[in-house]
């Protein structure tokens, strides 16, 4: 009984329908539990990261596992913006029961248009992620940062 995880058993598989990759099988220990859904739809409380471009390379897909919306783009904003330091609400961190700041992983949802030069990322309402017990929370940071901010030019000026 012990070694049960270890193994990948298909019985550890399930297979959603995605809102833009069609059915995708993923592992269960990959599901991210949101407590308190995301704005907007807090209904939805099992998503997970589909990451087409590889191991993590934003763009990321933040799928519902239930169903094929909501699904949300998002980037890590940490690899975008070098002076972004996102301070959860002490309720958010206790809610996904976040021992270790290590354990965090930061996610804004975009907002992509035609034009994808102007993409914006939603940087005062990350989603904070315990990577350890697959728990996440949307949060409005008190500092003063940028609803729409635009993920190119700060690119393009570094």
């Amino acid at each position: 009984q012990g070694a049960m995880n270890m193994s990948n058993t298909a019985q550890d598989k399930i297979t959603i329908k995605t809102r833009d990759f069609g059915e995708q099988e993923i592992s269960k220990a990959d599901i991210i539990d949101f407590p308190n859904g995301i704005f907007g739809f807090e209904d939805s409380k099992r998503f997970v990261v589909l990451s087409p471009l590889g191991d993590e390379a934003s763009p990321m897909w933040l799928q519902s596992v239930d169903s094929t919306v909501p699904c949300f783009i998002v980037f890590k904003p940490l690899d975008f913006i070098t002076d972004y330091a996102p301070e959860p609400a002490l309720d958010d961190l206790s809610l996904i029961k976040l021992e270790d700041k290590e354990d965090i992983e930061v996610l804004s949802i975009a907002v992509i248009p035609e034009d994808y030069k102007k993409t914006t990322l939603n940087i005062k309402s990350p989603i904070i992620v315990n990577k350890k017990d697959r728990i996440a929370v949307q949060t409005i940071l008190d500092e003063d940062y940028d609803i729409k901010f635009p993920l190119y030019q700060s690119i393009k000026e570094e």
